[in-house]
């Protein structure tokens, strides 16, 4: 079973990222309870960022991936991505997809 891709993921140079996932299965939420080790990745050939991953909300099918200014602005191009967690010593990736990079107008120094 491969993972659902999910839309082209849009971030933009320098802003702050975070988009929160729904897993659901026949219109109910999936309890995600038991599964640790939440790890979102981001990469391209020669680059790779980490998000954060917020699964405070598992029970309800709800995990939350967040990335920084820093982080986006020097995402560049377009990447690869994939939500992977842990439960009984087997992995599983939840969700796979691909990003769409945008330059910034405004150059802010102080992020």
């Amino acid at each position: 079973m491969f993972p659902p891709n999910m839309p082209a993921m849009e971030l933009y140079a320098g802003d702050d990222f975070t988009e929160t996932l729904r897993f659901r299965e026949a219109g109910e939420p999936v309890d995600l309870t038991g599964w640790s080790g939440w790890e979102a990745e981001w990469r391209t050939r020669d680059k790779r960022e980490t998000f954060t991953v917020d699964a405070s909300r598992e029970d309800e099918g709800l995990i939350t991936l967040t990335l920084t200014a820093a982080q986006t602005r020097v995402m560049r191009g377009y990447g690869s991505w994939d939500l992977q967690a842990m439960k009984g010593g087997l992995t599983r990736t939840w969700v796979s997809g691909v990003t769409v990079w945008c330059e910034d107008v405004t150059g802010r120094t102080d992020d």
